[in-house]
């Protein structure tokens, strides 16, 4: 039943419909109720095609990459990968992210092996210098997530095992400190500081890291090939994630009948009945897995960043060595 308002006239160049007469009302105002009612429901997004389109992207760009390979130009093939997904997160995250590939620096000049993609402070001081081919050299203390990009999954390669020992080299060898969240957990005593009761965090520490993995093809993938490297290796040197775009997801996790319980931060896990899960998505059977995979990644990212806190980088720490060295071995003159 419609129930008439008083409404402008709207003119349309249609017909009345021939199942809704006019009533004997005038032809303009009865075609005007009837627009207002049909567009009275406001039109949804369909978010499951708009990841599976970004998805689709990813997967083109490596095809464009095998046929740039068989060209036999390697490193353009590997960058094709690479920029695609880049430009997606630089896309889809907020402008105060700062989104680039390159090597993390700490303050003692120490680097960081080759990154894929390193998502900084964008707001402080998102790079200390920015190379030819785009590369950039990182301050660590400005990074919120780093990781790396893969084409194909290829278990002879280890490329599960290789990564983690660069985050092995990346958490030993550069210095960072972990800033503790005193008011975690909602606890509140006399270390509590008033800036982490009004920031709110829900981490444990408001800086720690989340790395990952993205294999764009599951070629050859075996989650049993790498299940006991999982758990065999100490969890802060293996990736929080490892996403396989069209095959599924590894993260520490449990899963019960149907309910799917994970944790982004397998280094301070303490739920001691969570392990090593690979966990295809299949989502409502109209959208692309792929899709669905990229979304997951998306949402750990965006959740990880949301719950982090930076303070704002001191270039000072970064410099000082070409001011004074490791020692001052000059008296300065005060007038």
């Amino acid at each position: 039943m419609v129930h008439h308002k008083t409404v402008s006239p709207i003119i349309v160049q249609l017909d009345v419909p021939p199942d809704r007469p006019n009533c004997g009302l005038p032809v303009n105002f009865a075609l005007g109720l009837y627009k207002y009612e049909m567009t009275n429901k406001l039109p949804k997004l369909d978010v499951e095609k708009v990841f599976s389109y970004d998805a689709e992207e990813i997967l083109l760009a490596r095809s464009r990459a095998l046929t740039v390979h068989g060209t036999r130009n390697i490193r353009s093939a590997g960058d094709e990968v690479e920029l695609t997904v880049r430009d997606y997160f630089a896309r889809t995250l907020p402008s105060k992210y700062h989104i680039t590939h390159g090597h993390l620096i700490d303050r003692s000049g120490t680097t960081s092996p080759q990154l894929d993609i390193i998502i900084s402070d964008n707001v402080n001081l998102p790079a200390l210098m920015r190379s030819r081919d785009s590369s950039e050299y990182v301050p660590f203390d400005s990074v919120y997530a780093y990781g790396e990009i893969k084409s194909k999954y290829d278990g002879r390669k280890h490329q599960i095992e290789d990564y983690s020992n660069v985050i092995k080299k990346v958490r030993t060898e550069l210095q960072r400190d972990l800033i503790e969240n005193t008011a975690y957990g909602g606890k509140v005593g006399g270390n509590t500081l008033i800036r982490d009761i009004v920031l709110g965090k829900p981490h444990k520490y408001l800086n720690q890291f989340f790395n990952f993995m993205l294999f764009v093809n599951g070629g050859n993938f075996k989650f049993n090939s790498i299940c006991d490297f999982l758990q065999e290796t100490d969890a802060k040197y293996l990736p929080n994630l490892i996403v396989i775009l069209d095959k599924g997801v590894i993260v520490k996790a449990r899963i019960d009948h149907d309910k799917f319980s994970f944790d982004k931060y397998p280094e301070f896990c303490e739920d001691k009945s969570m392990s090593w899960c690979f966990c295809p998505m299949p989502g409502t059977g109209t959208s692309r897995i792929e899709g669905n995979h990229l979304a997951f990644l998306y949402y750990c990212i965006m959740d990880h960043l949301q719950g982090s806190f930076l303070e704002p980088t001191k270039v000072i720490e970064y410099l000082r060595p070409m001011f004074m060295g490791e020692s001052i071995p000059f008296l300065v003159e005060i007038p």
